[in-house]
């Protein structure tokens, strides 16, 4: 039994192993066992005392690494690392399942049991969270497809970016987190209608690169057959030029193409275009010698008067263009720059000639000049002083004035255009500076009729004294004064403040309140009319009685601008505001019109 026991094991559970020794050690205690038989059975038990040894060495390294492996997988699960965590926990699944192969039970294994248990909550809400994360980050990515449907791009950078999407798409599966099978046809069918619009263009460019290689083989068939088709004793050199030089430029343009018929046709080009070259030398060299001729006629024309130079280097550029075949670059630059300049000499001949003519033409234009840029500069500032700008308006025509007519010419008269340009650019500026002053001042003398009515409202009121002080303060705050309206805004103001002062309200105030009541709603009707906005309906018949009224003395008078005279709207305003307090029940309404009626003006 022992020795059927010895040869199992390689199969055999740890304590199992323990079991068989105590056997051992009992069957060597029998005394009547022969020699032999003991000796077999010592050594059978001193390899079973190595293979306990063994094995236990092979427990207690499993426990160092189960501690090890249990440090470390706490402190992945802490940092959230869930990559290197469930890699870990799967190394102490391992030693845990080789142990209980072992048959091992002690307490330290047990303990070693309970910590891989509660780790398991923490890994599974650290998978959860990365569930959740991947998800949210697929669905990011889908978002940015349906985004690029949307979006107009040139469709070869669409097509990196639809790749470079799937990629980090394929990344985040790399994570050993897959998506779900909504989100992946999700993914597949945005990135169909995304690289859609890349599909059509890639083939396009497919079709387009084989019309280009018809186009260079059917551009290699006319050279083929033009060379054939000419006479190259008497080649008409302007039409093979012509074929030679439609033939490059179509062949540049004849792109894209792949790289193998790139090479292709290039090939069959300079085949071709090799049994041009020797005919295109001779035509270069006599080329050459034609010009360099035609450089040494326009050297010899500085004997010729600067017109009669002009003229004859006008005669021999129009010969120079007669060369059909050119040279290398290098030659044909040398060649012009050699000829340009004497035909420069002769142009600045001419140019110097026509410079005198022209500085003596100047002359009557020079004063014309001078003035136009001080208008210039001075309509670019104007001054805010109306007045100065009036006097410095007045200085420029007096200047203007004194021009010379005789000798006035296309030039002179150009600029005087100009100078009226100017002066009516000035007059406008003057004029709308004009209104911009008024409308500020009328903006002033309204905030100083608003603060007088409040005054005026306050009359009677037991807090009429607090009042006054607020708006005094209010009164002194406003620096702009309202130019000629300002002493009769004033009186109003005083008067305002006479009545909080005294406390009490006279006939005689109360007859002038009700003057000015009657004033102020006369006023009303005419700015509303003005300003063509409704009136209150019980001012209604007063309105029609009114522009009955005008249209009777227009009609009479003949004049449809008699119409019109009594509704000034600037006058009217400056009218309402320097009138006077009236009953404080009819303030606020009267108030509430005149700040509708000003808002519609101004």
């Amino acid at each position: 039994e022992v020795a059927e026991s010895l040869a199992q094991l390689h199969t055999t559970s740890f304590p199992a192993l323990k079991n068989y020794r105590r056997k051992l050690e009992s069957s060597l205690q029998d005394n009547d066992l022969d020699k032999d038989t003991r000796s077999a059975l010592e050594e059978s038990l001193k390899s079973l005392d190595n293979a306990i040894a063994k094995l236990s060495a092979q427990v207690e390294k499993t426990y160092r690494e189960l501690d090890d492996y249990l440090t470390r997988l706490a402190e992945m699960i802490e940092t959230g690392q869930l990559k290197l965590s469930l890699s870990l926990y799967e190394k102490c699944n391992a030693r845990i399942r080789k142990l209980q192969s072992l048959d091992v039970k002690s307490k330290k294994f047990n303990s070693y049991q309970r910590q891989l248990r509660e780790k398991r909550p923490a890994l599974n809400e650290l998978k959860d969270w990365r569930s959740w994360g991947m998800d949210h980050a697929r669905e990011e990515i889908i978002a940015r497809l349906l985004r690029l449907c949307e979006a107009e791009y040139d469709p070869r950078d669409l097509a990196v970016q639809v790749r470079q999407i799937r990629e980090q798409w394929n990344k985040l599966n790399h994570s050993g987190d897959y998506p779900s099978r909504s989100s992946r046809r999700r993914f597949d069918d945005a990135c169909e209608k995304a690289f859609a619009p890349c599909k059509k263009y890639f083939n396009e460019q497919k079709s387009l690169r084989a019309e280009n290689v018809k186009r260079r083989q059917k551009i290699v068939a006319t050279l083929e057959e033009t060379y054939e088709a000419t006479d190259w004793n008497r080649p008409d050199w302007k039409k093979v030029s012509q074929v030679l030089d439609n033939a490059k430029k179509e062949w540049k343009k004849a792109v894209p193409l792949t790289k193998h018929n790139w090479n292709r046709t290039n090939q069959q080009f300079d085949q071709i275009y090799e049994k041009y070259k020797p005919h295109l030398k001779r035509e270069i060299d006599r080329g050459i010698a034609f010009r360099r001729e035609l450089i040494k006629q326009a050297e010899s024309l500085d004997r010729k008067s600067p017109k009669e130079g002009i003229e004859s280097v006008i005669r021999l550029q129009q010969q120079w263009n007669t060369v059909a075949v050119r040279g290398t670059r290098k030659q044909e630059n040398e060649l012009w720059k050699n000829f340009r300049t004497v035909c420069d000499r002769q142009f600045e001949r001419g140019k110097r000639e026509r410079r005198k003519h022209k500085e003596r033409r100047q002359s009557a234009v020079v004063e014309r000049k001078e003035i136009l840029n001080e208008m210039k500069s001075f309509q670019q500032q104007i001054p805010s002083d109306l007045t100065e700008v009036r006097r410095q308006v007045a200085k420029f025509k007096k200047k203007q004035n004194s021009f010379i007519d005789s000798n006035h010419n296309q030039q002179a008269r150009n600029l005087d255009g100009k100078i009226n340009q100017v002066f009516t650019h000035i007059d406008d500026a003057l004029s709308t500076a004009e209104k911009a002053q008024q409308s500020e001042i009328l903006g002033t003398l309204k905030q100083k009729s608003d603060l007088c009515a409040r005054l005026e409202a306050a009359v009677g009121d037991e807090n009429a004294l607090d009042c006054l002080k607020q708006i005094k303060q209010q009164w002194q705050a406003l620096e702009s004064d309202c130019g000629y309206y300002e002493s009769d805004i004033q009186n109003r103001f005083k008067s305002a403040c006479k009545l909080i002062e005294s406390g009490k309200v006279s006939n005689a105030h109360k007859q002038e309140m009700q003057n000015n009541l009657n004033l102020k709603l006369d006023t009303c009707l005419r700015l509303e009319i003005a300003a063509e906005i409704e009136s209150p309906a019980e001012y209604a018949r007063d309105r029609m009685q009114l522009q009955v009224a005008r249209l009777n003395a227009a009609i009479t008078t003949h004049n449809p601008n008699n119409a019109n005279s009594n509704l000034d709207s600037h006058k009217l305003v400056v009218q309402f505001c320097t009138t006077g307090a009236v009953e404080p029940q009819f303030n606020r309404d009267l108030q509430n019109r005149f700040d509708r009626i000003f808002s519609e003006l101004f």
